[in-house]
């Protein structure tokens, strides 16, 4: 592991500590999603997004062209 990805992992440990600290109420389920895998989504996206490796880009949510 690199010293960034480390300070990232930090960085996530401490945003997430944060979040499970909101009462349940404030971290309902929506769209059929957990709030815990809601957090990682937006942590994924946000973290992909800053991200320049072909490797690590977002995956499409529905298949393209004649495939649908």
């Amino acid at each position: 592991m690199t010293g960034e990805t480390i300070a990232h992992l930090a960085g996530l440990e401490v945003a997430y500590a944060a979040f499970r600290r909101l009462p349940a109420r404030a971290r309902p389920t929506r769209d059929g999603m957990t709030a815990d895998q809601r957090f990682f989504q937006a942590w994924r996206t946000a973290y992909v997004s800053r991200s320049c490796a072909p490797c690590c880009s977002p995956m499409p949510t529905r298949p393209a062209g004649n495939a649908r």
